[in-house]
């Protein structure tokens, strides 16, 4: 049996809280759809339809890297959008800190060999905070003008401190995406080691 699988950074209950008051303002338009603020994440490589028996193998593999990275402080950037910002499918804020390019980098280098189905994308880093379904939506920037801010869109989200990725599952329903935490490793490399 295939499990839809990603690997992620799940947010604190306070930094969710946070994302959630920036997007507070986004108005309710038909077709803008924001991200519950419990499915918030940064997803760190999308495994797709995965062979259920390769969960503990794959297990095994974050837990390894965990052993190898500290935690991570990160920032969040500019809010933007896919494909582009003036008719956006998803609307996003940026995120960046150092090492984690290079945490990225080491996951796929490991489990590509296990799931070679996983993304291949270009890694850019970003939390999506809404989808936009309609083709007759607004522009972004008429949306974000009505909260009264301007170009490059910077948010005011503080920095956050993570500890730990996780092997996440979601299943998919008529009512949103729905996670499930299959595996959680910590971070734990100290500066001794």
């Amino acid at each position: 049996m295939k499990k839809r699988l990603f690997v992620a950074i799940n947010f604190d209950p306070a930094t969710r809280l946070a994302i959630a008051r920036q997007t507070a303002g986004f108005p309710d338009r038909p077709g803008l759809n924001k991200i519950r603020v419990d499915n918030l994440h940064l997803t760190l490589l999308f495994l797709g339809d995965t062979d259920e028996e390769l969960i503990p193998e794959i297990s095994r593999q974050l837990d390894d890297i965990s052993k190898n990275f500290r935690s991570l402080i990160l920032k969040f950037g500019r809010l933007g959008g896919f494909p582009d910002l003036k008719y956006p499918q998803v609307v996003w804020v940026g995120i960046e800190g150092p090492n984690l390019i290079e945490l990225r980098q080491t996951i796929a280098q490991l489990l590509l060999p296990l799931v070679p189905t996983a993304d291949t994308k270009p890694f850019h880093p970003h939390l999506t905070l809404a989808r936009v379904s309609s083709s007759t939506h607004p522009e972004l920037t008429a949306i974000l003008d009505s909260q009264g801010q301007r170009p490059p869109f910077e948010t005011n989200l503080p920095s956050t401190t993570v500890s730990q990725i996780d092997l996440m599952e979601s299943t998919l329903t008529s009512g949103g995406s729905i996670y499930k935490r299959l595996s959680a490793h910590r971070l734990v490399k100290t500066p001794e080691s």
